[in-house]
């Protein structure tokens, strides 16, 4: 835990070099906490973006959503290629409709759906009333 809140306070505090934008400010920043949000905040502060690697997740529609959102922002800047479009960039509000899961923030579940595909759902294991077996210990 501590030594994973050192990283973070490192890549927020690193010197980020921003190109193509003339009103750019740069800025040290500390981020407090290391849970999920924390890491995420630190890596993307420190230049760190996330990108979707096209056809690796299982979920099908939201693949195929995945990719048509890439290539309307890169249709946006002629000569860009969808991959080079961040997951950042999407709209991620649209992305996350419809899917379910432990939490009622739709970024946590299109996070935690990108990242840990049926974390949620089957994972190959059923639950089963066990409650009159005996455990020997």
């Amino acid at each position: 835990g501590a030594l994973l809140g050192l990283w973070v306070l490192f890549l927020a505090m690193s010197t980020v070099t921003c190109t193509g934008s003339p009103s750019a400010v740069v800025t040290e920043v500390v981020v407090i906490g290391n849970g999920p949000a924390g890491l995420a905040a630190g890596a993307v502060l420190a230049g760190h973006w996330p990108f979707y690697r096209r056809g690796s997740h299982p979920d099908r529609a939201l693949n195929a959503l995945i990719l048509q959102e890439q290539q309307r922002v890169a249709a946006l800047d002629p000569g860009r290629s969808p991959d080079d479009v961040s997951l950042l960039e999407l709209d991620l509000r649209l992305l996350s409709e419809g899917l379910s899961g432990r939490s009622n923030n739709p970024m946590a579940l299109l996070a935690d759906t990108l990242l840990q595909p049926g974390a949620d759902g089957d994972w190959g294991a059923a639950w089963r009333d066990g409650s009159q077996t005996c455990i020997d210990v």
